[in-house]
C-alpha cells in the first residue's frame, strides 16, 4: 500500500522519483563495487579465484570437453570462459571476469528487487534492497568468484520451494528442478536443501494421505523437482562418474568435511591431486564419515560445532572485517521475533496451522545450513559460507513482517495507535542511509569482499 502522502503526486511523477532513486542508488552501488573491485581485489591469487580462471580457460581451450575438476562446479567457470582469448594476458583475463561479476550482480539485484518489491510493502522492500545491495553484493561483486551467482540462484530455488509445499503444480515442480539444478552446477552446496525439500514434501503428502486419504498427484509434484534435478545435471554426473568413480564427486563434500583441520587437507587427499583424479592412496586413510565417527568421540563433534559457531559469530559480527550485513539481520530478527509474540494469538497461530511444514522447512533449512557451515569452520572460514542464507532469511522475515501488517498495519500503545512496521522501517532506514555513507567512504576501501 503506497503511503498517503506520496498519493497527491501523479502516477508520472512517481515513476520519475523512482527513476531517479534507481540511478542514484545503482550508481552508488557501481562505485562501491568497483572501489573494492580496484583497490581491493588486486591479484588472482586472491583466495579461489585463479581456480576459477584455471578452470575457465581449460574448459575453453579443450572446446568445452574438459571438465575436470572436482573442486569447482562448471556453470560459473563456463559463463567466464565465453570471453577468454587464449593468445591473451592472465590478467586481462581477471580484469575482464571482474567486470563481468559486476555487471552479473547488477542482473541479480534487479532479480532480487523484482522479488521484494512484488511481495513486501515499499518501504520494507527498499530496507532489505539496500541491506541486500550494500553489505553484501558490494563487497562480493568485483571477485572472479561464483557467490554472486549461487546466492541468487539457491534463493530463487528456495523461493520455488517454499512454493511448491504450498500449491505444488507440474510447472512449479518443473521450473523448481530447473533452477535448483542450476544452483548445484554452481556449487554443490545446495544439495542439502534439496534433500531437506524433498524430505518435508513426503512428510506433508503422507500427513495429508492419512487423515483425508488424498490421490498420489501431490506426491508426483513433489518426486518431480528431484526427477528434473537429475536430468539436468546427468551429463555432468555422468562424467564425474567416468573421471573420478563417483556420481557426486566433490572433494569438499567427499574429502575434506572429514578432516579436523586445513594441514590435515595439504597432507592428505590434497597432496594426492584429489581435484583432478581420484587420490590414488591407501584406503584406510581416505577420509570418510565412517572413518571420522571411528576415531572421534561424541565430545570432540559437539566441541567442533560449538567451536565454528563461536566462530562464525565473531568473524560475521565482531571482527573488523565483517562487512556490515549483521547488525540489520540482528535488527529485523528481533523485530520479527516481537511481532510472533505480539501477534501469537491473533494470526500467528492461524499461520502456522495451516503452513506448518512450510515453517518446519524453514527452520531445519537455516538450522542444517548453519550446523553444517560451523561443521567446515576448521577446513575453511569466510564470509561467503553463511552468506548464502542471507536472500532467503531475509525473505522469510520479510514475509512475516507483510503477512502480520496486512492483518493489523496499526497497534496501540501508550495511549497511541502506531503504524508499527513503517516506524520500524524509517528508523532502520535513517540507520542504514548512516551506514552506508561509512560504507561508501571507509569500509569499502579496508575490508576485503574475498573471504
Amino acid at each position: 500500500m503506497m503511503p498517503t502522502r506520496f498519493q497527491k503526486f501523479s502516477t508520472r511523477q512517481r515513476r520519475m522519483g523512482y527513476a531517479i532513486l534507481t540511478v542514484v542508488v545503482l550508481s552508488l552501488y557501481l562505485y562501491g563495487a568497483i572501489v573494492q573491485s580496484v583497490e581491493k581485489n588486486t591479484s588472482p591469487r586472491l583466495i579461489d579465484q585463479s581456480s576459477y580462471m584455471d578452470y575457465a580457460k581449460k574448459l575453453r581451450e579443450s572446446a568445452f570437453s574438459d571438465f575436470r575438476n572436482g573442486n569447482q562446479m562448471p556453470l560459473y567457470p563456463l559463463i567466464q570462459s565465453l570471453h577468454y582469448t587464449p593468445n591473451g594476458s592472465d590478467l586481462e583475463f581477471f580484469r575482464r571476469g571482474r567486470w563481468l561479476n559486476i555487471g552479473l550482480s547488477v542482473l541479480v539485484l534487479a532479480g532480487v528487487a523484482w522479488v521484494f518489491f512484488r511481495r513486501f510493502p515499499p518501504l520494507l522492500a527498499l530496507n532489505l534492497q539496500l541491506i541486500s545491495m550494500f553489505t553484501v553484493f558490494m563487497f562480493k561483486a568485483g571477485y572472479f568468484q561464483v557467490e554472486v551467482l549461487y546466492y541468487f540462484l539457491t534463493f530463487i530455488s528456495f523461493l520455488l520451494m517454499l512454493r511448491m509445499l504450498v500449491a505444488p503444480t507440474q510447472k512449479l515442480a518443473i521450473w523448481t528442478g530447473v533452477i535448483t539444478g542450476l544452483a548445484y552446477l554452481a556449487k554443490a552446496s545446495v544439495l542439502p536443501a534439496l534433500v531437506l525439500f524433498i524430505g518435508w514434501f513426503v512428510v506433508q503428502w503422507g500427513y495429508e494421505f492419512w487423515k483425508y486419504r488424498t490421490v498420489p498427484a501431490r506426491l508426483k509434484n513433489g518426486l518431480l523437482v528431484g526427477v528434473v534435478f537429475l536430468l539436468l545435471i546427468s551429463p555432468f554426473l555422468i562424467y564425474m562418474r567416468i573421471h573420478f568413480g563417483h556420481w557426486f564427486y566433490n572433494v569438499n563434500t567427499t574429502f575434506y568435511v572429514w578432516y579436523d583441520s586445513w594441514d590435515e587437507v595439504r597432507y592428505g587427499t590434497r597432496k594426492y591431486h584429489d581435484v583432478t583424479q581420484y587420490p590414488n592412496m591407501p584406503a584406510d586413510e581416505i577420509p570418510s564419515m565412517r572413518k571420522y565417527l571411528r576415531e572421534h568421540t561424541a565430545e570432540d563433534i559437539v566441541y567442533r560445532i560449538n567451536s565454528g559457531l563461536i566462530k562464525s559469530f565473531d568473524r560475521h559480527t565482531l571482527c573488523p572485517c565483517a562487512y556490515g550485513y549483521a547488525k540489520y539481520i540482528l535488527l529485523y530478527g528481533v523485530f520479527a521475533l516481537w511481532a510472533c509474540a505480539v501477534f501469537w494469538h491473533t494470526h500467528l497461530k492461524a499461520l502456522l496451522k495451516k503452513y506448518w511444514v512450510v515453517a518446519l522447512f524453514c527452520l531445519s533449512y537455516f538450522g542444517a545450513y548453519t550446523l553444517l557451515y560451523a561443521w567446515y569452520v576448521p577446513i575453511a572460514m569466510g564470509h561467503r559460507f553463511m552468506l548464502a542464507m542471507f536472500l532467503p532469511f531475509m525473505f522469510v522475515v520479510g514475509g512475516l513482517l507483510t503477512y502480520f501488517h496486512r492483518r493489523q498495519p496499526t497497534v496501540q500503545a501508550f495511549g497511541r495507535t502506531f503504524a508499527w512496521l513503517n516506524l520500524f522501517n524509517l528508523i532502520t532506514l535513517a540507520i542504514l542511509i548512516v551506514d552506508m555513507v561509512d560504507i561508501l567512504t571507509d569500509r569499502i576501501l579496508h575490508i576485503s569482499g574475498a573471504g
